[in-house]
């Protein structure tokens, strides 16, 4: 065999394991797309603190950061120190925004995971404060909340609104 052979012989090794290593990176990035979840995608926008849009199904958009993305929850602090808490069967997507990251951990508020629409309701209710609180028909109901029960809560002037029908609820300052 000659040198120039060899060489040739060598290049195309070089180049057949180039493509491989190509194809099978490629094939990674695909198979972990393809697992990819919607919890995952709200978990990473989590852990990054990065501002993002969360659009519900009543058109409306939040801006803000998550501070909580579990089963019965998602809570997103706006930039005008508020916190909106949507019901997860109202989120439609959540798109990352670029920016900075939160400046230090805790300046966010602090959800318990595993809160649902009605505890955050029944939590507003005995703080006494303001609300706003958008429904499935894209209605936004304000008032302070007078009572809660088991699957209903009543808002000043006798507003009651089903509790399976919200799909956000914050305090307004």
């Amino acid at each position: 065999m000659r040198d120039d052979q060899l060489h040739a012989f060598l290049g195309d090794a070089r180049a057949r394991a180039a493509g491989d290593a190509r194809r099978r990176r490629h094939w990674l990035a695909r198979q972990l797309e393809e697992d990819r979840t919607f919890a995952a995608v709200c978990s990473r926008a989590f852990e990054d603190a990065r501002p993002v849009d969360v659009i519900v199904t009543t058109g409306r958009t939040h801006r803000g950061r998550l501070v909580a993305a579990d089963a019965g929850i998602v809570a997103v602090a706006t930039a005008d120190g508020g916190t909106v808490y949507i019901a997860p069967t109202a989120v439609v997507g959540l798109r990352p925004r670029p920016g900075a990251r939160a400046k230090e951990p805790g300046q966010v508020p602090a959800v318990v995971t595993g809160a649902t629409i009605a505890d955050v309701v029944r939590e507003l209710a005995d703080g006494d404060a303001r609300v706003e609180v958008g429904t499935t028909d894209g209605g936004v109901h304000r008032g302070r909340i007078d009572g809660v029960g088991r699957d209903v809560l009543r808002l000043t002037g006798g507003m009651h609104l089903r509790l399976d029908m919200v799909t956000e609820v914050s305090s307004v300052p």
